[in-house]
């Protein structure tokens, strides 16, 4: 079993060329080429066929493929479980997150483990859901945490919880704070939205199309901040997921100014937060325990929505 041939496959498998494989793994292509004719030479298969446009693998070698994802990953996690048993965890920690996310509990998980993990370096980057996606799939982040996710080559997600989205106002659109409200029933709102390359879009506006609701104006404002300011001193409104919003209902007294939450009901606007990684990358010791101590604390947000809301999950859909 030769690892540096099953890494370099990998590569080629999951970028689909041999100069962009070459790149993520900063080789030559010549080098890298020789690697996988060593490799189908040994197995005495085809394990790609080879165009103009790149190559394509052959059913062997989506076999292949299958099978070398998951033991490169446990050659790694054994190195890195037999290394973290000769003392702290030490390390670096890169993970991207979208913007709802960086409200909605990110600090608390932030100054528990900088606590308890002192020699693990840290590199949080905000970013919408393609950028931080991308970012996974070129190695530059451990993991990072979307909306949603399409199945993708060299991609590996599994769900952390569920969301739901708010309609977020301020006091001129004159709505009865934390009141559940059917948007279909409201008269017709000028919405602050996500950029049309933002993955929520397309949700929020297959709803909107779906359920008749009428919209006067809508403006494409990606800034969060800007947002919270714009809805609290207009009569313009935004949607948000549960979780963004929480501290300002626990906290009662809003800022920038009063922003008056209100659940979306029949039907909710559903929300789930993904964690992807690399398949070809297992997260390490610092990552997954970020990363179980992120989904432990969205866990709960999510659970304290009824009381602080005074909403029956249960009825959102009625």
């Amino acid at each position: 079993m030769n690892f540096r041939q099953m890494r370099a496959f990998v590569s080629v498998y999951e970028e689909g060329s041999f100069s962009a494989a070459a790149q993520r793994e900063n080789a030559t292509q010549s080098g890298l080429s020789m690697q996988l004719r060593n490799l189908e030479e040994r197995l005495g298969l085809r394990l790609f066929e080879r165009g103009a446009h790149g190559v394509t693998p052959t059913p062997a070698g989506r076999l292949y493929y299958a099978r070398c994802v998951p033991i490169l990953n446990a050659a790694r996690s054994a190195e890195e479980e037999v290394l973290a048993l000769a003392g702290d965890i030490y390390g670096k920690l890169r993970i991207g997150v979208i913007p709802s996310l960086s409200r909605a509990g990110l600090a608390n998980v932030l100054v528990d483990y900088t606590q308890r993990f002192r020699n693990v370096d840290i590199l949080i980057v905000e970013g919408y859901s393609q950028a931080v996606t991308d970012a996974v799939l070129t190695g530059e982040l451990d993991f990072a945490i979307v909306p949603q996710h399409d199945p993708q080559v060299g991609l590996e997600a599994r769900l952390i919880t569920r969301d739901h989205e708010l309609l977020v106002s301020g006091d001129r659109l004159g709505l009865e704070p934390r009141r559940p409200v059917r948007l279909a029933d409201l008269p017709p709102l000028k919405l602050a939205l996500p950029a049309l390359f933002n993955s929520r879009r397309a949700t929020l506006e297959q709803y909107f199309h779906t359920e008749g609701v009428q919209l006067e104006r809508v403006m494409e404002l990606d800034g969060v901040l800007a947002t919270f300011w714009l809805v609290a001193q207009s009569d313009w409104a935004t949607i948000l997921p549960m979780t963004a919003m929480i501290g300002e209902v626990r906290r009662e007294h809003h800022v920038p100014e009063r922003l008056l939450i209100n659940p979306i009901v029949r039907p909710a606007i559903p929300f789930s937060y993904m964690l992807i990684r690399a398949t070809r990358q297992p997260l390490s010791p610092p990552a997954r325990l970020f990363a179980d101590a992120l989904e432990a604390e969205l866990t709960r947000n999510a659970a304290e929505w009824d009381t602080l809301l005074g909403v029956d999950a249960s009825d959102e859909n009625a």
